[in-house]
């Protein structure tokens, strides 16, 4: 099963990624993940992924499209994928096809912006927020930098602009599922998976 998973900053793609990729026994491809790994080890990739996103900016189209199919390419993707963080324009959308669904999570502007300001990884690997999902206790924690009031203000600006114009193209082709991303994590996993066996 190959899997898209969109939504807006905080709808929960990582979350849920985290959670469907063992029950579905396929990887979870974080483009965002592959990036702030790229700029911490001040690769190439890393240096344009770093001045693109101290803007706010989205890469290239066609230079996310080459390095997200490498990716895809590589031996733990063969019998699927959860893809999150990709595509995040339409000329993205149009220039990659080689999956069999699309899932977004749907959630308001104003929990997009709370979900933001608060979230925090964990060392476990888990996303928390100090507020809706506190971590466990002594459990050490991290905040990203990008993760102000302003920057999600800023990217739902730009999520309007450049990505919801890809789910009307994935409507369009029938790939397309709606899922509120509101409903708390297990009714979301739940829905999520009732989806795709329907």
């Amino acid at each position: 099963m190959r899997i898209i998973l969109m939504g807006l900053p905080g709808a929960g793609k990582g979350t849920q990624s985290k959670r469907l990729a063992p029950l579905l026994s396929v990887p979870h491809i974080s483009t965002g993940d592959i990036l702030r790994k790229a700029i911490a080890n001040d690769t190439k990739l890393g240096r344009i992924a770093k001045e693109k996103t101290e803007r706010g900016e989205f890469l290239d189209d066609q230079f996310t499209i080459n390095f997200v199919s490498e990716r895809l390419k590589e031996a733990d993707c063969e019998d699927g994928f959860i893809l999150d963080g990709f595509p995040r324009t339409l000329p993205q959308a149009q220039g990659y096809h080689d999956f069999d669904t699309a899932i977004l999570l749907e959630i308001s502007h104003e929990l997009s912006i709370a979900r933001a300001v608060g979230r925090l990884s964990g060392a476990d690997g888990q996303i928390y927020h100090e507020r809706l999902k506190p971590p466990p206790p002594g459990l050490e924690v991290s905040r990203r930098k990008d993760d102000t009031e302003a920057m999600a203000e800023r990217r739902i600006v730009i999520f309007e602009e450049k990505t919801r114009p890809v789910f009307d193209y994935y409507q369009g082709l029938g790939k397309l599922i709606r899922i509120p991303g509101d409903v708390g994590e297990v009714n979301v996993t739940a829905r999520i998976l009732q989806a795709l066996k329907d």
